[in-house]
């Protein structure tokens, strides 16, 4: 359910009709009603809410009186919007607002053996968007922090193999890339952290 929608309901927006019924159904599906049938039966059981009725002087009506009687589902249909309201405001940096076809990211290597400069081509700026990242790989460790407005950035990879790298907005993935990092023959690596030692040729040969 749209903002928009809930909007006409909550009559912030003028609109003269009448809710739809998927609308209203969309509303009781998130009080734990099947429907919005089911939710008018259960409440034409209960039994008003039993408060003072309030008195409001009309102003069309100099000194007559009109007292209002709230009941239940009247109470129910205010804190249900209510509800939806604010869980669709915390909602709003949810991923689904993140279209992964506003989103650019390709690469290229630059060379063919390691270590290995990846140049990456992005565009986020069709996100409202507090920040940006571009991941190496399945790893958390390996992302770097990328400007929104930026449009490239690049990163060096130490090992062959596969990579999927990705591009991420927020805390949601919006696109990914296979980067293929080759190597010319043989490479001896000795694994030291981050950056790896390469073991020469020669050594590698002579063992």
């Amino acid at each position: 359910m749209s903002i928009s929608t809930l909007k006409r309901i909550w009559g912030k927006v003028k609109y003269d009709n009448s809710p739809t019924a998927a609308t209203l159904n969309a509303l009781a599906n998130f009080l734990g009603y099947a429907s919005w049938r089911d939710f008018e039966s259960e409440q034409g059981k209960a039994a008003p809410i039993p408060v003072e009725p309030a008195e409001v002087v009309s102003q069309s009506s100099k000194g007559v009186r009109r007292r209002l009687v709230i009941r239940v589902p009247v109470v129910i249909a205010v804190v249900l919007a209510s509800v939806v309201v604010v869980f669709l405001l915390v909602r709003g940096r949810s991923p689904h607002r993140f279209d992964p076809a506003k989103a650019t990211f390709t690469h290229r290597e630059v060379t063919d053996d390691l270590p290995n400069s990846v140049v990456f081509d992005y565009d986020v700026s069709a996100y409202d968007a507090d920040s940006a990242f571009i991941q190496q790989n399945w790893d958390p460790m390996r992302r770097e922090k990328v400007p929104l407005d930026g449009k490239q950035h690049t990163s060096v990879y130490y090992e062959p193999g596969y990579f999927m790298a990705k591009l991420i907005v927020n805390d949601t993935i919006v696109r990914d890339d296979v980067v293929w990092i080759k190597t010319k023959g043989w490479k001896g690596i000795l694994e030291t952290g981050k950056i790896p030692i390469y073991v020469s040729d020669n050594d590698f040969r002579n063992g």
